[in-house]
């Protein structure tokens, strides 16, 4: 669509009609700039909505799993030291004398790989938290996109900026919106259910 100043009231036009002509799929109707902004402003509005409520919800969820990948490394990292002091004590009572090589080797085997076990679950931990703190960032931008303009009293350029991708108009009935947070928001509908 193009923006056309007819004068006193401007309209929007498919581009392609006006190129191709005849050719065009398109139908050359003219929409008012103004019904057009009502509409999709009045969409907007919902979606703003919807987007703060989804925000906080997700900063709450991203809030919990921090939380829980914080307590999980905690956990292990006592399990770990544990384990590294009790393998220290049966190599120092190794060099004492107090058993054999054979004796040694096979409990130090298994505290190596537990210790690796536990290496790797921490690492894995840390990629969660991570992750989260991520999540956690972008549901506190959702938030503060829609808590500084979710007060809005009709659609401006800013606006439409930061909440809309593009706006498509088939008819006067059908008008397809597409929002930059739209994926955000199908992705968090699906995790709900």
């Amino acid at each position: 669509m193009s923006y056309v100043d007819m004068g006193t009231v401007p309209v929007f036009v498919c581009r392609n009609k006006a190129r191709a002509g005849k050719k065009s799929n398109c139908s050359g109707e003219r929409y008012e700039v103004s019904y057009i902004d009502n509409l999709v402003f009045d969409v907007l509005k919902s979606h703003i909505k919807l987007l703060k409520e989804c925000g906080l919800i997700r900063e709450k969820e991203a809030k919990e799993a921090i939380r829980v990948s914080k307590s999980q490394i905690m956990n292990l990292v006592v399990q770990l030291d544990g384990l590294k002091a009790d393998k220290l004590r049966l190599y120092e009572a190794y060099a004492e004398g107090h058993f054999t090589k054979e004796v040694y080797l096979h409990p130090k085997q298994e505290a190596l790989r537990r210790i690796e076990e536990l290496e790797e679950q921490i690492k894995v931990c840390e990629e969660t938290l991570v992750e989260k703190a991520d999540i956690l960032d972008h549901a506190k931008e959702m938030v503060e996109q829609a808590n500084g303009n979710g007060k809005a009293k009709k659609l401006t350029r800013e606006l439409a900026d930061v909440f809309i991708r593009n706006v498509y108009v088939y008819s006067q009935s059908q008008i397809e919106i597409e929002f930059i947070y739209e994926d955000v928001l199908g992705e968090m509908m699906k995790t709900e259910e």
